[in-house]
């Protein structure tokens, strides 16, 4: 089963999928910016009866500029998506994971770890989604279900276009989409609670812990400066 808010690409991504590996899917167009949204999505699931054992959060937008300058309203979505949906899907799913022996992926970020200025609102709720992720794993730890959080950095997909990137440059070597997906599904397979591609954002991810947090937000500040 696939869902976001524009039916017309769901379809498409569902017959390009069932296509290269003859599988069937399920398609629920749901606006998970909305307040009851994740109720409606595990209620539409229910109706089709539907049993979940995977459960990949990777729904989240972003908004890049000065934190004044950001819409009051897409701020709210963001978080409404970033962090409330995710949250409740958890929540709903959970008991149907648990019987089936199943997973959950949570799509936090590399902006997790540290503060980061221009991108003040997003980093937040991504720092709650691994937090999230860390303690949900540790709770479910003597069940079947194994708890991922993703942490990708930059990669080529429409995430930066809807976040308004034309005042900030993001200095972060950037990925492929299918890169990030073969090493999430690696991390997921060898039960690891946080996968991140990138050799280089490892490191990155390691030094952050010797850092003080004023200086991790002035050196993020430089890795999105303005242009």
């Amino acid at each position: 089963m696939i869902t976001a808010r524009n039916e017309e690409k769901l379809h498409q991504l569902a017959r390009d999928l069932m296509n290269l590996y003859k599988i069937t899917i399920h398609v629920i167009p749901q606006d998970l910016a909305l307040p009851n949204a994740a109720e409606e999505l595990y209620k539409k699931c229910q109706d089709k009866n539907l049993r979940i054992n995977l459960l990949i959060n990777d729904a989240g937008i972003g908004l890049i500029s000065e934190f004044e300058s950001q819409d009051l309203n897409k701020i709210q979505e963001m978080i409404f998506i970033n962090i409330l949906a995710l949250t409740k899907l958890c929540y709903l799913f959970l008991p149907q994971l648990k019987e089936n022996h199943g997973a959950i992926l949570n799509v936090a970020s590399q902006a997790s770890f540290e503060p980061t200025p221009y991108m003040a609102a997003y980093g937040a709720t991504k720092a709650y989604v691994l937090s999230f992720t860390q303690a949900l794993r540790v709770e479910l730890q003597d069940t079947d279900v194994e708890v991922t959080a993703l942490c990708p950095g930059p990669t080529y997909t429409n995430f930066f276009k809807r976040a308004n990137t034309t005042s900030h440059v993001i200095q972060f070597k950037f990925r492929q989409p299918a890169e990030v997906v073969e090493e999430a599904i690696k991390g997921l397979e060898s039960g690891k609670a946080i996968t991140m591609p990138g050799w280089e954002n490892n490191l990155w991810t390691f030094m952050t812990r010797f850092m003080p947090r004023s200086a991790l937000a002035k050196v993020s500040q430089f890795m999105v400066n303005k242009k």
